[in-house]
Formats: structure tokens, C-alpha cells, sequence
């Protein structure tokens, strides 16, 4: 479900590495998106998450050449509905979680 970064590296390593900032834009899907910010939800709280999820993407979107990719609207709608979803089940492993999704 989640695109090569995940399947290549520990979850740890690539919340690690998008918040380093140093992810391939190109090649990050939305379901890697998704499973950054319900990590950061999980180990830091909705506002925390927030915080960190917005200021990793804006590094990453200026260091491609695209920070009018960054969309505030998306980042706080993508991370409010993974929160309220969390919520939800909030003992669902991430397999679990993504799959209720589809």
C-alpha cells in the first residue's frame, strides 16, 4: 500500500527522514503522506503533529523547487481527518488502519 520508502526502510527511518526533510517529493505517495502524520499523531498528539507534519513538508517542498506545492488546507484537512479516524480505532496497528480506509 505504501510506496517504495516504506517498503525499503523501518517506519521509524522514514518518519526520521521526512522530518529531516530529506524524502524524494517525486516519489512520495499519499498513502506514505498519511502514514507519517498517523505516526506523529500517535507518538506526539493532533497539535504536535501538526506542527511537525507542516514545517518537514514546507522543508521538503522548497528543497524540490516546489513550495507552491505545499497546500496548508490539504496538510490540516489530511491531518484532522486522520486524527478524527485514529479516534475512531485508536488501537489499530497501521495495516489495520489503512485497510478500514479503502
Amino acid at each position: 500500500m505504501l510506496s517504495w520508502y516504506h517498503d525499503n526502510m523501518s517506519s521509524e527511518t522514514l518518519v526520521e527522514r521526512f522530518e529531516a526533510g530529506v524524502i524524494d517529493n517525486s516519489t512520495f505517495s499519499h498513502a506514505d503522506h498519511v502514514f507519517v502524520i498517523w505516526s506523529l499523531i500517535h507518538a506526539h498528539g493532533i497539535l504536535e503533529a501538526i506542527r511537525r507534519f507542516e514545517d518537514s513538508l514546507r522543508r521538503i517542498t522548497v528543497a524540490s523547487g516546489h513550495p507552491e506545492k505545499y497546500n496548508a488546507t490539504i496538510t490540516y484537512c489530511l491531518a484532522f481527518l486522520t486524527a478524527e479516524r485514529t479516534a475512531e480505532r485508536p488501537t489499530l496497528e497501521w495495516e489495520d488502519f489503512a485497510s478500514a480506509q479503502s
